[in-house]
């Protein structure tokens, strides 16, 4: 399917599967329509969801950038992604299209203490000993981009004119909006419901049409296509 994302401009602020993998330290930056939060201070949180999986990463704030520090992230329905870890950024995959998934980030800082021994044959001896202090919390919510439209057809056509209908893809808990785009022109944008009617047409010629799904998010990875070809004008 062919992608359209560059062609209609999407206004996004938001974005959010028991599996994690860890992001290698080449990840692609985050996209423009990232979520980032700072919390309290202690880290910055930042997430964007795929239509399969939300990528999450996170870097100390200024204070904490000499300290040694560890994170854990868990998702808002329990499931603990990572524990007490250095890393810095993870996938959590197998999600679900156009859905909403939070996310907590807590931070600690390790620190070393000098104890001295109180009993036992090494009693009085002073040890080093690593200990962690909780020092902050963020916390982001994350949408899902969303699938492709359903079962687009062209029930109807005229000489300069197609009929679409098509319809809603899987999980339409979050609002989705439709683009309508024929010949590489955008013919109609922000559409809530599974139909439109494209006039103009040149006859006699096969049109190429697709239909864009969007969320708060962004667009879907695919979309649905179809080539139509317009009959010629019958003369009297």
């Amino acid at each position: 399917m062919r992608r359209f994302a560059t062609i209609v401009a999407i206004s996004a602020l938001v974005v959010c599967g028991l599996a994690t993998v860890p992001a290698h330290a080449d990840t692609a930056p985050p996209p423009p329509n990232a979520i980032i939060s700072e919390g309290n201070g202690a880290a910055v949180f930042i997430g964007y969801g795929d239509d399969k999986f939300v990528a999450l990463s996170w870097t100390p704030s200024k204070q904490y950038e000499a300290a040694t520090m560890l994170y854990q992230v868990q998702r808002s329905d329990g499931a603990m992604l990572v524990s007490k870890t250095s890393a810095s950024s993870l996938k959590d995959i197998n999600l679900l299209p156009n859905t909403s998934y939070g996310y907590i980030l807590t931070v600690y800082k390790s620190i070393k203490k000098e104890v001295t021994i109180q009993s036992g044959p090494s009693k009085g001896q002073k040890i080093t000993r690593t200990v962690t202090k909780r020092v902050g919390r963020n916390s982001i919510n994350v949408l899902t981009l969303p699938s492709m439209v359903v079962g687009l057809i062209s029930p109807a056509k005229t000489p300069t004119s197609i009929t679409l209908a098509w319809q809603a893809p899987q999980y339409t808990a979050n609002p989705v909006t439709y683009s309508v785009i024929v010949d590489g022109n955008v013919m109609a944008y922000g559409l809530t419901t599974g139909g439109f009617q494209v006039n103009g047409l040149e006859s006699g010629k096969t049109h190429s049409v697709t239909v864009l799904t969007e969320n708060a998010s962004g667009a879907a990875k695919n979309n649905a296509d179809l080539s139509i070809a317009l009959p010629k004008p019958t003369t009297p």
